[in-house]
């Protein structure tokens, strides 16, 4: 299987072709095959400004991957910080889509 991991900006390039959960998708739509699905990463999602629990439910059963961490929500901010240390109420949330899948 194949899985993309969007991001929605790099520190090396300030510039990402795929800088949304949305974007992503309408990739993985497009390329139309079974094996073609998304790695969601925590605080990738809170860098785009997302909700992350709605992004996961959003992408369902394309959903191939996720990297569970946590950050302070600002663009560009590569924080990497423990799932749930910063925004535990939004962790129960990602919990329970995740278990919705």
């Amino acid at each position: 299987r194949w899985s993309l991991e969007f991001k929605p900006t790099d520190e090396n390039t300030r510039f990402f072709t795929v800088p949304s959960t949305g974007a992503a998708m309408l990739l993985v739509k497009e390329i139309n095959r079974k094996n073609m699905g998304l790695t969601l990463d925590v605080g990738h999602m809170l860098m785009a400004g997302e909700n992350p629990a709605q992004s996961i439910s959003m992408v369902g059963t394309k959903l191939f991957g996720i990297q569970l961490n946590d950050g302070y929500t600002r663009l560009a901010a590569e924080d990497g910080m423990m799932f749930g240390s910063i925004h535990p109420t939004m962790a129960l949330e990602i919990m329970y889509q995740l278990k919705q899948i």
